[in-house]
């Protein structure tokens, strides 16, 4: 009888567990962006491309000082001209859902 309630047990442990998994999993997606929506969002003009104007206008969350706003747009600028694959000065939607290439490491000095 024992051994019944312990098996049981175990098996009401393991749904639940389960269960909080799946739960967190779910969270997890549902954070996850999905990129149409989110071009869509930035294509203020609905014109299928973006441009340097509507890529740089992403939100942000918190304050930022003058330093950290030079700095996230350096690294906007960067990261839309590794997304403008074919350097049109515009990011496709098909642009925007492919990974950008690598940066290019700069040389060792030591070379």
């Amino acid at each position: 009888m024992n051994r019944l309630r312990l098996t049981l047990l175990s098996l009401v442990f393991v749904g639940i567990a389960g269960s909080l998994y799946a739960a967190e999993e779910k969270k997890a997606d549902a954070k996850k962006a999905d990129p149409e929506k989110v071009f869509k969002r930035l294509d203020k003009d609905s014109n299928g491309h973006l441009t340097w104007e509507e890529f740089k206008t992403r939100p942000s969350k918190k304050e930022k000082t003058a330093e950290e706003t030079n700095k996230q747009e350096t690294r906007f600028k960067a990261l839309f001209a590794r997304m403008d694959q074919d350097k049109d000065k515009k990011v496709t939607l098909e642009e925007y859902k492919s990974p950008a290439p690598a940066k290019k490491k700069k040389k060792a000095a030591a070379e």
